[in-house]
């Protein structure tokens, strides 16, 4: 039976409260400072594990610039969670 119109049910984005469990995605969650809910900013940057690649692959002979391909990959950089309201940082991520 049709009723003349497409029907999609609507999934409210899962709110997550507790930080330490906020994926290294932009995610809905309240913020500590401002307590707004709000839908998080990421900011990666380099971190442990990308300098830990960059010199492990040195070590196997990749140094014609092949090395420095961690730096660019947002995979091996650690991810920052920030308040798009009051810019605080939430919670960082390290990859290692």
């Amino acid at each position: 039976m049709s009723y003349g119109h497409n029907y999609t049910p609507s999934i409210a984005p899962e709110v997550i409260l507790d930080i330490q469990k906020l994926p290294p995605c932009s995610s809905q969650t309240q913020c500590p400072q401002c307590r707004q809910f709000i839908t998080t900013e990421i900011v990666t940057s380099i971190g442990n594990v990308a300098c830990l690649v960059c010199v492990t692959m040195s070590v196997l002979g990749c140094v014609a610039g092949c090395c420095l391909i961690p730096f660019c990959i947002d995979n091996f950089k650690d991810v920052t969670h920030r308040c798009p309201k009051c810019r605080s940082p939430i919670i960082t991520i390290k990859k290692l």
